[in-house]
C-alpha cells in the first residue's frame, strides 16, 4: 500500500506544479514589467512561451513515453522542470526569463502528457478510480491556488520565490517516483516520428500565436489569417506524413474511435467555456459591480475550489453510476450555469456570482473526472502515453480558444455600440456579458449533444468500464 500512497503522492504533486505554473505567474506580470524595465506586451510572452511549448511538445512527449518507458521519461521531464524553475528565478532580464520558461513549459509537458499514463499502468485496477479523482483533482487544485498563492510569496520572498517553489516540490516528487515507480520496458521496436512530431507543434504553435493575436489584431487580421494559413498547412502535411509512415506519432485510426474523439473535442469546447467564465468574470465584477482586485481574486477561487472538492464525489459515483451519464450530467449543470449568468446584474452581491460560478464548476468537475477514467480505462497500454497527452492537449487548447474567442466576442458587442471595454457603462457591459453566455450556453447544448452521440454505441466490453 505504501508504493501504492507514495506514487500517486508523486504524481499528484507533478500535476500540481504544472498547473500552478500555468496561473501563479499571472499575478507577477504587472511586477515584472517593473522589475526587468519592459513593455507589458513583452511580459506576457513569460506565460505564452509556456504554453506555447508546453502545447507544441505534449503529444510528442507521450509517445516518447510509450516507446522509451515513462518511468525514465517522466524523471527527466521532472529535472528539466525542477532546473528550469531554479534557473527562472536566477533569470536576469525578460528575454532570459522567456527562454527559460520555455525550458519549463517543456518540461510539463512530460508532468502533463504521462501522469494519468502512469497512474494506468502502475496502479492495481481496484485503486484506479480514486487515483485519477485525486489526479484530476489536483489539475483544479493548481489553477485555483495559483493567484492566492503567487501573491502571499511575492509579498513576502520576493518575485522569484513564485519559481523556487517548484524545487522542493520536484524533489519530493521525482524522489517518489524514483523509489516506488517499477521499471518500464521500452517497445521492442523504437522508432520515433521525429518529422511528424515537428509538423505537429508547427501546427499548434501557429493555432495559438493565432488566437494570441486575434485579441490584439482582430480575427480577421493579417497576421491572423498568416498564422491560420500556416496551421492548415502544417496540418496537412502532418496527417500525410502520419498515414504514410509505418510508425506515426500518432496512429490516427484512433480517431475513429467515437468515444476518443467526442471526448476531445467536448474537452476543448468545455474548457474554453471555463475560461470565458474566469476571463469575462474580471471585466463585469470590476467594471460594473466595482469589487476590488482582491474580491475579485477570491470570487474566481471558489470555482476551482468546487472542483478540486467535489473530484472525489464525481470519482465515487462512477462506482454506481455509468460514467457517461455523469459526464452529460455535468454538462448539462454548465448549461445550467451559463443560463444563470444571464440573469447577473449591477445590484447583486458577490454571493450571487459565486453560486453561478460554483454550479459551473461543479458542472465542470462532474464531466472531467468521469471523462478521465473512462478514457484511459479504454486506451490501449501501448497508446496511453499518447491518450493521456491529447486528454492535456485538449484541455490546454480549450482555454488558449476560450480566452480568444470569448474575449474578442465580448469587445466585438461593445466596439458594435461604440465603446471600448475599459470605458463602455454599467448598462452596456451588462447587455454584452449577457450575449456572451447566451451564446456560451447555447454551443455548451451542442457539446452535451456531442457529447451523447459518442459515447451511445459503446460495445457491450466497454461497457463494463463506462
Amino acid at each position: 500500500m505504501k508504493p501504492l500512497i507514495c506514487i500517486t503522492a508523486s504524481l499528484a504533486v507533478a500535476i500540481f506544479m504544472s498547473t500552478l505554473d500555468t496561473s501563479i505567474v499571472n499575478v507577477a506580470l504587472p511586477l515584472l514589467v517593473h522589475v526587468f524595465d519592459t513593455t507589458f506586451a513583452a511580459s506576457q510572452w513569460v506565460i505564452l512561451g509556456y504554453l506555447l511549448s508546453l502545447a507544441s511538445a505534449i503529444v510528442g512527449v507521450g509517445r516518447l513515453g510509450d516507446l522509451f518507458g515513462k518511468k525514465q521519461i517522466y524523471m527527466g521531464g521532472l529535472f528539466v522542470f525542477i532546473i528550469s524553475s531554479a534557473l527562472c528565478g536566477l533569470a536576469w532580464n525578460v528575454h532570459v526569463l522567456i527562454v527559460f520558461r520555455i525550458m519549463q513549459g517543456l518540461g510539463a509537458a512530460v508532468l502533463m502528457a504521462l501522469s494519468f499514463a502512469i497512474a494506468q499502468d502502475a496502479v492495481p485496477v481496484f485503486h484506479i478510480t480514486a487515483v485519477m479523482t485525486v489526479l484530476t483533482s489536483m489539475i483544479s487544485f493548481g489553477f485555483a491556488v495559483g493567484p492566492t498563492l503567487g501573491g502571499v510569496f511575492i509579498e513576502h520572498f520576493g518575485w522569484a520565490s513564485i519559481f523556487y517553489i517548484n524545487v522542493p516540490l520536484g524533489i519530493v516528487s521525482i524522489l517518489g517516483i524514483w523509489l516506488y515507480l517499477p521499471e518500464t520496458k521500452p517497445a521492442k521496436k523504437v522508432e520515433f516520428d521525429v518529422y511528424g512530431t515537428i509538423l505537429l507543434a508547427i501546427t499548434l504553435i501557429c493555432y495559438i500565436c493565432a488566437m494570441t493575436e486575434s485579441e490584439t489584431y482582430g480575427f480577421f487580421s493579417r497576421p491572423v489569417y498568416a498564422l491560420c494559413v500556416g496551421t492548415f498547412l502544417a496540418l496537412f502535411f502532418f496527417i500525410r506524413r502520419e498515414r504514410r509512415i509505418g510508425y506515426p506519432l500518432i496512429q490516427l485510426h484512433v480517431f475513429q474511435d467515437r468515444l476518443l474523439s467526442s471526448s476531445l473535442l467536448t474537452s476543448v469546447l468545455v474548457y474554453a467555456n471555463m475560461m470565458c467564465v474566469q476571463l469575462l468574470a474580471a471585466f463585469f465584477l470590476a467594471g460594473v459591480n466595482g469589487f476590488s482586485e482582491l474580491q475579485i481574486g477570491m470570487a474566481l477561487s471558489v470555482g476551482p475550489v468546487f472542483t478540486g472538492t467535489l473530484g472525489y464525489v464525481a470519482g465515487a459515483l462512477t462506482k454506481y453510476i455509468a460514467a457517461r451519464k455523469i459526464m452529460i450530467a455535468g454538462i448539462l449543470l454548465m448549461v445550467a450555469g451559463n443560463i444563470a449568468m444571464t440573469t447577473l446584474g449591477a445590484s447583486q452581491t458577490i454571493f450571487d456570482f459565486c453560486w453561478r460560478l460554483a454550479l459551473i464548476n461543479t458542472g465542470l468537475t462532474f464531466f472531467q473526472t468521469p471523462n478521465n477514467i473512462m478514457v484511459m480505462g479504454n486506451a490501449q497500454s501501448n497508446q496511453r502515453g499518447v491518450i493521456s497527452a491529447l486528454l492535456a492537449l485538449g484541455r490546454t487548447l480549450g482555454q488558449i480558444t476560450g480566452a480568444a474567442v470569448m474575449s474578442s466576442l465580448f469587445a466585438l458587442f461593445l466596439i458594435s455600440w461604440g465603446y471600448a471595454v475599459i470605458d463602455a457603462p454599467r448598462e452596456l457591459l451588462i447587455h454584452s456579458y449577457h450575449l456572451t453566455f447566451y451564446i456560451t450556453a447555447a454551443y455548451m447544448v451542442g457539446t452535451v449533444v456531442i457529447a451523447y452521440l459518442g459515447i451511445q454505441k459503446i460495445s457491450a466490453e466497454r461497457k463494463k468500464i463506462v
